[in-house]
């Protein structure tokens, strides 16, 4: 079966021209042994077709603006953003605050752009959806706080633009509100970040929480740093998690 042009053309895909993403908490030991330099947050923007410019602007936990041109002239290419952690990743201390750290990547020709946090023992990466593919409702995929160590399962969403309600429906109480349903209101390019509350042990998973918004937004979802699987006898190593999770509206049946 040949689908009609018009059909194929809105399916959902990882090509674009336009990205939102944030840096989920990780946990970070480089500058307990003078190695800070390794702990880095990576946006790797790949073209496999066409020469293309683009930029990063970034935002850091001061709210400051940065705004970093490139260039991919020879396809099929990468090029390769790299910024040391801390002040542009969302702190372990942020939950239910609205922070400032978040990257938009625009480009005048189609990318695919994955993230990746580095650090020491603990790193993860994500394909980052564009814009286009975006919706206004979610369900959260993370993994179960782990209590011995202190880490959280935590999610965090960005505003693609002005004035949007984000609803959070917990499935689990979190870190700094009480209430278990809950409206925030965003500005483009702003960060909720949203863990859970570390009690009782293994406890405390946002999976399932539901985030439903009156605007397009970006979620990322996952865990500070777990063990998987988690286990009482603490003999596995540890890592951070993060993936960009799909709206419902491209969810499949199967």
């Amino acid at each position: 079966m040949v689908l009609p042009r018009e059909a194929v053309a809105e399916i959902p895909d990882s090509k674009g021209k336009d990205f939102f993403l944030t840096f989920l908490p990780n946990e970070h030991t480089a500058a307990l042994l003078d190695l800070e330099d390794i702990d880095s947050l990576y946006i790797v923007v790949n073209t496999t077709e066409i020469p293309t410019h683009g930029t990063i602007n970034y935002r850091d936990a001061s709210g400051n603006t940065t705004i970093v041109p490139f260039a991919i002239t020879s396809p099929p290419g990468t090029y390769t953003f790299a910024k040391f952690w801390e002040d542009c990743e969302l702190e372990t201390v942020s939950s239910a605050q609205i922070r400032p750290q978040s990257f938009h990547i625009e480009t005048d020709k189609d990318v695919t752009v994955c993230a990746l946090n580095h650090a020491l023992t603990s790193s993860d990466a994500t394909l980052v959806f564009p814009t286009d593919v975006l919706g206004t409702q979610y369900r959260v995929l993370a993994y179960p706080s782990d209590l011995s160590y202190g880490t959280p399962s935590q999610c965090a969403v960005v505003a693609t633009r002005n004035n949007t309600t984000v609803t959070f429906t917990l499935s689990t109480p979190i870190v700094g509100r009480q209430d278990n349903t809950f409206t925030v209101t965003l500005q483009k390019g702003d960060v909720y970040v949203v863990q859970a509350r570390l009690s009782p042990l293994f406890s405390g998973d946002l999976t399932g929480t539901l985030i439903e918004s009156s605007q397009p937004i970006a979620l990322f979802a996952g865990h500070l740093r777990t063990m998987l699987p988690l286990s009482a006898e603490r003999a596995n190593s540890r890592d951070h998690l993060l993936e960009q999770i799909p709206p419902i509206s491209t969810w499949g049946s199967s």
